[in-house]
């Protein structure tokens, strides 16, 4: 419900919405996990605030795939950080 009103009446994305919702408000609230978004528009959202999370997506090109920690390839988990990554993955 949170997502879907901070897309609707904040303007936010899928990705921007979730990562708000499982990084910031949950944090805040001191819980943890994360959540599977999928948009109107087919952009995943993928974010977790755990070492890892079981996951599967595939994408409009067929392409797919499956991961538990945070990958390069993993959709929408911006804010975890890839093995090898200097940075976040922010890649969506």
């Amino acid at each position: 419900h949170e997502i879907a009103s901070l897309m609707r009446y904040r303007g936010l994305g899928v990705v921007e919405a979730a990562d708000e919702v499982v990084m910031r408000q949950l944090v805040e609230l001191g819980g943890s996990g994360g959540v599977i978004a999928v948009g109107r528009d087919g952009n995943i959202a993928m974010p977790f605030n755990t070492p890892g999370m079981h996951r599967g997506w595939i994408r409009a090109d067929g392409s797919r795939g499956t991961a538990v920690f945070p990958t390069a390839e993993s959709p929408g988990i911006s804010g975890a950080k890839v093995p090898g990554d200097a940075g976040s993955a922010g890649r969506h």
